[in-house]
């Protein structure tokens, strides 16, 4: 299941997590993808690791930063530019 987040500037911010990808795809890692005016950015794996992670949730703070939070082992906490 997709967490979405909205910043003040309306680009839109998903997480998620899935196997397949990147260097372990046998593995539920975390995903990013980031939407502005102009598309879609290059999805990017946060957790690309050997280890399952899942369940991820997003938000925004004051300052447009955005965090994403995940149940699993080896990270977690990201911040995202």
């Amino acid at each position: 299941v997709p967490a979405i987040a909205v910043d003040s500037s309306d680009n839109i911010h998903v997480v998620w997590y899935g196997g397949g990808w990147d260097a372990y795809p046998s593995r539920h890692n975390i995903k990013y993808l980031k939407r502005s005016s102009t598309g879609w950015l290059p999805r990017e794996s946060i957790s690309d690791i050997n280890e399952i992670n899942r369940f991820p949730s997003i938000a925004v703070d004051s300052s447009d930063d955005i965090h994403v939070t995940w149940h699993g082992m080896g990270w977690d906490i990201a911040m995202l530019d």
